[in-house]
């Protein structure tokens, strides 16, 4: 599905690092960030995603980049 069209559906956004055009899978946990792959933070009872958005983004890149993928 493409970025945009996801984003389109969320009220309330911010976006830190670089999405990629087509997106393959959403995750709500930091570790489990992959090439394509959107991060979606949510506030829970005991650990708030808005936390690991910076770190999502660094695994992202670390991923891409042992993948051969260029990442920026």
């Amino acid at each position: 599905m493409y970025a945009e069209e996801l984003l389109s559906a969320l009220p309330l956004k911010k976006i830190i690092g670089m999405l990629p055009d087509q997106v393959t899978d959403i995750v709500v946990d930091s570790r489990s960030v992959q090439p394509n792959s959107m991060f979606v933070c949510i506030k829970g009872y005991t650990v708030d995603g808005h936390d690991y958005a910076q770190k999502a983004v660094d695994e992202c890149y670390d991923c891409c980049n042992r993948a051969g993928i260029a990442a920026r």
